[in-house]
């Protein structure tokens, strides 16, 4: 979707959206630094945002400037009625703020008509008032391989070929692992100014992706046994983290939530391109339509909704986040066979 246009650097009422947060944090920092002066800038949080706070932040009057600033970050996260009161405030927005809107979820997707899909969000046809309001700007870049490498050379530094190739193979073309992998990368190789293949050997090891994929192979299975002993093989990687665990399950949730649309359509789930499920490799499409059967739509709304709320819990409850994320997924997955979640 092309962003309406402007006469202002940034926009004033403006959509950035990535599938990792960490994608954004550049460009809002600078639209926060242009419409906050350096300061000033009201920030929320999505799933914490009430309707009441929202507006009153938009609507209040700005003290020693001639625009109020306000950041939602998570806005994917948002609840119902705080996302019908953003399309309605965009619908007239006021003269004296400016807001953004951070949403880690895919913007840019198409149905095979080439329209805007938006089926993974909730309360789809908001979110379509609201992105047709709104200046709307992707961060989310090409293909793993542009992102490493232009975020190594924003370092100064810079990054093989080899070790490209390597850490492409290592995350699978998970580009939220490939986003924390570069922070110890360019902390390891500060001094010497450049990433090199042996570099991901020693510090991420060789387990990573790989090892994740067996314990959601299981999941996706029913496999309980198998589940339970591959999560205590890959917990006991120091550089395994629940929450990539986690953002690995709900992206093959909402895969199979695409490929039931594709075959409610009369389409074949297996011939679906691996790219527009974010796959680097077809066979994950088609493990994800060879376990269609056993996950039907209400199935994976449901599961998605267990998800979101165990990312939440992972954020902010205490104990131990393994735990929580082999009770939630075991509890999903035996429970398949009797009845829904």
């Amino acid at each position: 979707m092309a962003a309406r246009p402007s006469g202002e650097p940034f926009p004033r009422n403006c959509v950035l959206w990535a599938t990792d947060p960490r994608l954004m944090e550049r460009e809002a920092d600078a639209w926060c630094a242009f419409w906050g002066e350096g300061d000033g800038v009201a920030t929320l949080s999505g799933p914490d945002t009430a309707p009441a706070t929202l507006l009153g932040e938009l609507r209040s009057v700005p003290l020693f400037r001639s625009v109020q600033p306000v950041r939602v970050r998570n806005a994917q996260a948002v609840g119902g009625e705080t996302l019908q009161v953003l399309a309605d405030y965009l619908k007239n927005p006021s003269p004296s703020a400016a807001l953004l809107l951070e949403v880690a979820a895919d913007l840019g997707k198409k149905d095979r008509q080439g329209n805007l899909d938006l089926r993974h969000l909730k309360n789809t046809g908001l979110w379509k008032d609201l992105l047709a309001a709104a200046a709307v700007k992707s961060c989310q870049p090409p293909n793993l391989r542009a992102y490493a490498r232009d975020r190594v050379k924003s370092e100064g530094m810079r990054i093989t070929d080899e070790a490209l190739e390597a850490l492409d193979e290592w995350a699978h073309g998970e580009l939220a692992l490939v986003v924390r992998a570069l922070d110890l990368l360019l902390l390891y190789k500060r001094e010497e100014r450049v990433v090199e293949a042996a570099d991901l050997q020693a510090l991420l090891g060789s387990g990573g992706t790989p090892h994740h994929w067996e314990v959601l192979d299981a999941w996706l299975a029913g496999d309980a046994k198998a589940f339970v002993r591959r999560l205590d093989g890959l917990r006991r990687d120091p550089d395994a983290e629940p929450l990539g665990l986690l953002g690995m399950a709900a992206k093959q949730m909402r895969g199979l939530l695409y490929l039931q649309a594709i075959r409610a359509e009369g389409g074949n789930p297996r011939s679906v391109p691996h790219k527009e499920l974010g796959y680097v490799h077809t066979v994950q499409v088609q493990k994800l339509a060879g376990a269609l059967d056993k996950w039907p739509e209400a199935r994976i709304r449901q599961v998605l909704n267990r998800l979101f709320e165990l990312d939440l819990a992972l954020k902010g409850a205490p104990g131990d986040p393994w735990g929580h994320v082999q009770r939630v997924l075991l509890r999903t997955m035996v429970r398949a066979a009797a009845s829904p979640p």
